[in-house]
């Protein structure tokens, strides 16, 4: 046992710091309680939702006694491990509710990473533009709270923030508001040793960093420690060339098995037994063909493999695309059998309870991946994106959505799918086709259905078009979200809500956001609208 004045030394060694720290806002350092689509609704909507936000909590990460994370975003593994490669050994991932405890003299660098940290994405600004008072998003609030926890500044320590949404900080403005001293854009693993390397050094680093891209995958380290959701990447980049989207701007390139492998042991090990592959397109693993047909054998070998870890008990894939699901219709099925596999290696004793992470609807396992339809309309598929449909063409896209969508419900599968309003040169034909789309939804397929404001991300093509605003959408468009939320409530109230106290959550709930709060909005008649009709008060 320690004696009482080795533990105040112990804590005085603590207390003077560790030379790197790696954190992010609260949103980012959470699981969920291990469901990966949650981050997508509860750090989008606005703080000033108080009903939502009742029911959608942001529980932190595992962490051991001192604040260290027990799992991290996978993207602060790879840094972390690409630091600790590079000779960096003082270098501790901390949740942000324990900086003070890890920030003292010694520390030299802090490094934050974040998805979004002004709210500025897709599900953001929807979800504060419908849910909420204009306010921020809970993903820009709590980047903010972070960025302006004094005990950041209290150490002459570097400020230093990376990740997917580090080009919405990048400028003198935004980096002097959040006390900001370089931005890194980009993938870090080979930037952020060299610049970290400089900045212990106190030589001169130019505030905003283009990142460089590995050349190879030996220049890429395996994560060291257990990642949230139990994520393991299996590919970069995507290939189609969609306008509206970022990953179009990253090298593609797929991980050996090997690497898969070797990173789903070590989550395995850390506790996680739930698998999240992150890629954007999970069918597309091994494909070379110029149609993107996939490369059915590649792909079932990869996730075979996988499946081969003991302890896994449930894959998820992040994302597929519907074009490839309809282009291998055998596939899917196949990929089944082997998620189906892992599901009966769970211990008979853990079967009677739900697990983290597992989706179940009346007592039967469901799968789900992301996926986006985007629009309805063929015209808009051949004006921002001719290769999402490879190896079809654009006007036979609703029929491609249609099979794909069937061939997944058919083998349990419950997408969670996107559809866009408002992008650029987007007319009411167009609209009218995603809303014929959504009704042929209505009684034949069983989704997850997002609608949402196009949004022009930083890194993409359409960076300087005009982003969609509730204020600005036609009748049209905003019947496009009634008939959206319309559907989701009917394909899921038979499985969710078959119950009178559901049904009456659903209505009275609708009756109070309506009387409380909508009744002040400028688009009453929507809101009224929307709430009745899915409420079924009409």
């Amino acid at each position: 046992m320690h004696t009482e004045s080795t533990k105040k030394r112990m804590i005085s060694f603590l207390n003077r710091g560790k030379e790197i720290i790696l954190t992010g806002a609260e949103t980012e350092m959470s699981d969920y309680d291990g469901n990966p689509v949650a981050p997508f609704f509860t750090g989008a909507i606005s703080r000033s939702a108080f009903f939502f936000t009742l029911f959608t909590s942001i529980p932190p990460v595992p962490c051991h006694e001192d604040g260290q994370v027990m799992f991290a975003p996978y993207g602060l593994r790879k840094v972390e491990a690409a630091l600790k490669n590079a000779g960096f050994q003082d270098v501790a991932i901390i949740h942000p509710r324990y900086l003070k405890q890890h920030i003292g003299p010694n520390t030299k660098i802090i490094a934050i990473t974040s998805m979004n940290p002004l709210g500025l994405t897709y599900c953001d600004r929807t979800f504060t533009a419908m849910v909420g008072f204009g306010d921020e998003s809970r993903n820009a609030y709590y980047f903010r709270k972070l960025l302006h926890n004094k005990h950041l500044h209290k150490v002459n320590a570097k400020i230093v923030v990376g990740g997917a949404g580090a080009w919405q900080v990048q400028g003198p403005k935004m980096q002097q508001y959040f006390n900001i001293d370089h931005v890194i854009i980009g993938e870090g693993e080979v930037t952020v040793p060299e610049v970290f390397q400089k900045l212990m050094k106190n030589q001169s680093v130019p505030p905003v960093i283009r990142a460089t891209s590995a050349k190879n995958d030996d220049e890429i380290p395996l994560i060291q420690d257990g990642a949230i959701f139990g994520t393991v990447e299996i590919s970069r980049g995507c290939g189609r060339g969609c306008k509206f989207c970022t990953p179009r701007q990253r090298k593609r390139r797929d991980f050996s098995i090997d690497r898969v492998v070797s990173e789903t042991r070590i989550n395995v090990q850390s506790g996680q037994r739930f698998i999240f592959t992150a890629t954007e397109d999970a069918l597309l693993y091994g494909c070379n063909n110029p149609k993107f047909y996939p490369n059915e054998e590649a792909v079932l070998e990869l996730f075979q493999a996988i499946a081969s870890v003991p302890d896994v008990f449930y894959i998820m894939p992040a994302h597929i695309s519907l074009a490839a699901v309809t282009a291998a219709p055998k596939l899917i099925p196949r990929l089944t059998e082997i998620f189906q596999e892992c599901l009966a290696r769970v211990p008979e004793p853990l079967r009677k309870r739900p697990q983290r992470g597992i989706i179940t609807l009346q007592q039967e396992t469901l799968f789900g991946a992301e996926t986006g339809i985007e629009s309805g309309s063929p015209r808009i598929i051949q004006q921002l994106m001719p290769g999402k449909v490879l190896p079809f063409r654009p006007e036979e896209w609703p029929e491609v959505v249609m099979q794909a969508l069937g061939i997944l419900n058919d083998n349990y599968w419950r997408p969670l799918a996107s559809m866009m309003v408002g992008v650029p040169g987007e007319s009411d034909a167009d609209i009218l086709k995603s809303i014929e789309l959504v009704d042929r939804f209505k009684y034949t397929v069983k989704m997850f259905l997002i609608p949402v404001l196009f949004t022009p991300l930083g890194d993409s093509r359409l960076w300087n078009k005009r982003a969609a605003d509730l204020n600005r959408c036609t009748d049209l468009q905003k019947e496009f979200f009634v008939r959206v939320w319309e559907y989701n409530v009917h394909t899921f109230s038979n499985e969710w809500a078959n119950k009178l106290y559901t049904k009456l959550a659903v209505m009275t709930g609708g009756g109070l956001l309506y009387n409380f709060y909508y009744r002040w909005k400028k688009h009453r008649n929507f809101y009224y609208n929307l709430l009745t009709r899915i409420s079924k008060l009409r």
